[in-house]
């Protein structure tokens, strides 16, 4: 497809953002229900949604700015969980920044929300980022974000995170972590401390 040529398009299934049915999107953990625009934000359509590099095919990387493969080495999410401002412009950031509470922006960028594994791998002997951030209105294989997983306060990027443990013990095993990194006021579960 020619960029500049604009009398080309794409076709794209549709889907209603946060309906939980199992065949979303053909319940496919590379593709995910994203807004078509803020206007209309429960009608959606199924993109493709990379994470990691292991989403793509061989000699394919993910580029975690889009979301995309792209041909060659992709883009880490090495700032995963770092604090940022949404309307701080690019470059803050290797993927998105995530406005999770009013003044409080974490490096992240997109994923099939629901699914488990490691969404930020780096060399590192536990999972290092999950998708765990739902977006406004998501559910389950809607588009969510890679947020920061933890084990007890102090293990994420954002100085005022603190670790919400995951309340039920299948999450643990799904995740490898026992929580994820969240503001004070969005946390759910126990506040897990270091010992």
């Amino acid at each position: 497809m020619d960029a500049g040529n604009d009398t080309e398009a794409l076709c794209f299934e549709r889907c209603h953002v946060g309906e939980a049915t199992p065949d979303k999107c053909h319940g496919r953990v590379d593709v995910a229900c994203e807004a078509v625009s803020e206007s209309a934000p429960r009608d959606g359509f199924c993109r493709p949604v990379c994470a990691a590099d292991d989403d793509c095919g061989e000699g394919r990387g993910c580029d975690v700015r889009t979301g995309a493969c792209v041909a060659g080495a992709g883009v880490e999410d090495g700032r995963l969980g770092e604090a940022c401002v949404s309307d701080g412009g690019p470059g803050q950031c290797d993927g998105l920044c995530v406005e999770l509470s009013e003044g409080y922006g974490v490096c992240g960028h997109r994923c099939v929300f629901g699914e488990g594994g490691d969404c930020a791998p780096l060399m590192s002997s536990a999972p290092r980022g999950g998708c765990v951030l739902a977006a406004e209105m998501g559910g389950i294989g809607d588009v969510g974000f890679c947020g920061e997983l933890c084990d007890c306060a102090g293990d994420g990027g954002h100085p005022d995170a603190v670790c919400d443990g995951f309340a039920d013990a299948e999450l643990v095993r799904v995740f490898g972590r026992a929580g994820a990194c969240v503001p004070e006021e969005l946390a759910l579960g126990e506040r897990l401390t270091c010992k």
